[in-house]
């Protein structure tokens, strides 16, 4: 058997070819998490073009409903693993962890967990919830009118830079490496956005 050609082996070549076009270290070391509790206990050492349906299936199969979201990233890992072993040409044949005319005749659909989304705040009750948000003058509630203002996500407002605020052009040009789709979005900002960040401005002591 070639070392190199183990599951292990095209598992960290993948992680390894890919780390610089992930956006963040946590998921490189997500994709290291999963696999070797998952995957290398049964396919690790296995050369990659020996890796069949079954094999898959005994990973699988323990986590399919029990852990529904795991298991979905664990079939997908496995499934970009031996595409890139094909392209490789360390295997050949059908991937045996595709789902969509493969796995779905062996795999229950999974069911996801319920988790409950938060209620919607009715919108006759904006006006009183945005002033109480005026009349709470700690950060945790600026944070919340600014992601209301300026319909951004929190992780957009909590990590913002003031570098990226244009106070008399009235805009916050957002970089696109901040953004989850990865491309830069300008906001348009309000009066009341403009008030918000001119006051927070005035109490800022930092980049931030």
């Amino acid at each position: 058997m070639n070392l190199e050609n183990t599951f292990r082996a095209c598992a960290v070549d993948y992680i390894e070819a890919h780390r610089a076009g992930w956006k963040s270290a946590k998921h490189a070391q997500q994709w290291v998490n999963t696999l070797t509790t998952y995957a290398f206990p049964f396919i690790g050492e296995k050369p990659v073009d020996e890796v069949e349906t079954d094999d898959i299936l005994k990973i699988l199969n323990p986590i399919w409903t029990a852990k529904p979201e795991t298991a979905a990233r664990v079939r997908n890992r496995l499934e970009l693993v031996l595409d890139a072993a094909k392209a490789h040409r360390l295997r050949t044949g059908e991937n045996s962890a595709r789902w969509r005319g493969h796995l779905d005749k062996l795999l229950p659909r999974r069911r996801l967990a319920d988790r409950g989304n938060h209620p919607a705040l009715p919108w006759e009750q904006l006006p009183a919830f945005m002033a109480d948000l005026e009349n709470s003058r700690d950060f945790s509630s600026t944070a919340v009118k600014l992601t209301v203002l300026c319909a951004l996500r929190t992780s957009e407002v909590i990590g913002g830079y003031w570098e990226e605020i244009d106070l008399d052009e009235e805009i916050w040009i957002i970089p696109a490496a901040r953004m989850k789709a990865g491309r830069q979005h300008r906001v348009p900002l309000s009066k009341a956005a403009l008030h918000t960040l001119r006051c927070l401005k005035a109490e800022s002591k930092s980049g931030l």
